[in-house]
């Protein structure tokens, strides 16, 4: 069972700009320092705004979720990668494995490149990608701007967002 209110009463205690993506109170609380038009969340230690609504603490932009949709999908994708934009162009419905294709360059990765990676017994490029949730292997390469180029062009064949890979 969901620890989520309902659609109604999220709406009754909040309302929502979807341009900017700002949740702002509805209704004061008595005895606390939330005020009516006060702007709502702050930011948990990853970056997520969170709002406590009934002494239960909840993620901002599954709140916004359920305010428009009255649901809540497995997971909210932030398609700028940035946790704390709840705007409604840049959230949306997600999985796991659609989640994965909008992730960050890891700070372990020394080709610059997500899926390119340098294999020494051969000194070559080696390139795969997540495919349909199974690694597939595209090839080697003598030249890395040809493994980034096939491993861009697999992005694209397999609905990679833009932002795959990018450093915010």
């Amino acid at each position: 069972m969901s620890n989520m209110p309902s659609q109604e009463e999220l709406n009754r205690l909040f309302s929502y700009d979807k341009i900017t993506g700002i949740v702002t109170r509805k209704v004061s609380i008595r005895g606390c320092k939330y005020k009516k038009g006060s702007k709502v969340g702050c930011k948990n230690n990853i970056g997520y705004l969170v709002v406590r609504v009934n002494y239960k603490l909840l993620l901002v932009h599954r709140v916004v979720w359920m305010m428009l949709y009255s649901s809540e999908p497995s997971q909210i994708d932030h398609k700028n990668r940035n946790r704390s934009d709840n705007s409604l162009k840049n959230i949306k419905a997600s999985n796991n494995m659609k989640n994965s294709k909008n992730t960050k360059l890891f700070s372990n990765n020394k080709s610059g490149v997500c899926g390119v990676s340098w294999y020494k017994a051969r000194s070559l490029w080696a390139v795969s990608i997540q495919a349909n949730g199974k690694p597939l292997f595209l090839g080697y390469f003598k030249d890395k701007c040809e493994a980034i180029k096939t491993r861009k062009e697999a992005e694209l064949m397999y609905g990679y967002s833009e932002n795959h890979g990018v450093t915010v």
